[in-house]
């Protein structure tokens, strides 16, 4: 599709329970930085996921318009090591590319070309696509009824010259189930210089949907 005088990129799958009579659940779900919409279709398992659920999942590809060497760096690395240029997304709106009314766009028109249930539309994301996000359902907290961000966090600095950001407040309660590894050296656990902690991540929806702060806290077994 064509937003904004660009050309945008997306996958989707229907599962094979979809007839148009019934309206299903979307999921749209956004790969990490220098990613594509196939490693998630298919490496990460979500096209078959959606077929054992019953959902319509969308998977949107970033853009290439690189700012940086290091952006660029690591395109051509994703390009090298996998075959095919890696995309970007731009969740803090440091850059010119609107990924946000893309997003917004896309989901607008999948309502119009699908049978989809307008209640249950959820976003999830890896890595950058978790900052994604993030800051989706900070934006979109009038559409969507969930969100599952993987090992990203709601702010931080974009790069060395960009001011400190963090998601805006969003205007309706949202459902949020987050993970995030301990070891992650990306995207840090207790944050960094360019991210804030997952404490931070946590306490922002915990304040936000007026939550008791209090945790219910459970182990597994085998202590992970």
């Amino acid at each position: 599709m064509v937003f904004d005088k660009c050309l945008r990129s997306y996958k989707i799958h229907v599962p094979p329970n979809y007839d148009g009579s019934n309206p299903l659940p979307l999921v749209v779900v956004f790969h990490g930085m220098t990613g594509r919409a196939t490693h998630m279709m298919i490496d990460v398992g979500w096209n078959a996921k959606a077929d054992e659920e019953g959902f319509i999942a969308v998977y949107p590809n970033g853009h290439t318009a690189w700012k940086s060497f290091y952006e660029l760096r690591a395109a051509l690395y994703y390009l090298i090591t996998s075959g095919g240029w890696g995309f970007w997304w731009n969740p803090w709106s440091f850059k010119s590319i609107d990924d946000i009314g893309f997003i917004q766009t896309l989901i607008e028109k999948l309502q119009t070309t699908l049978k989809i249930n307008s209640s249950r539309i959820y976003i999830t994301g890896f890595s950058q696509g978790a900052i994604m996000t993030y800051r989706l359902g900070a934006e979109l907290s009038d559409t969507v009824a969930a969100i599952a961000p993987v090992a990203g966090s709601i702010g931080g600095y974009w790069t060395d010259n960009s001011p400190f950001y963090i998601i805006p407040e969003p205007e309706h309660p949202l459902s949020v189930i987050i993970f995030h590894g301990m070891n992650d050296s990306w995207v840090p656990y207790n944050g960094s210089r360019d991210f804030l902690s997952v404490n931070d991540s946590v306490a922002f929806w915990i304040e936000h949907n007026q939550c008791d702060p209090t945790p219910q806290i459970n182990i597994s077994d085998s202590g992970t």
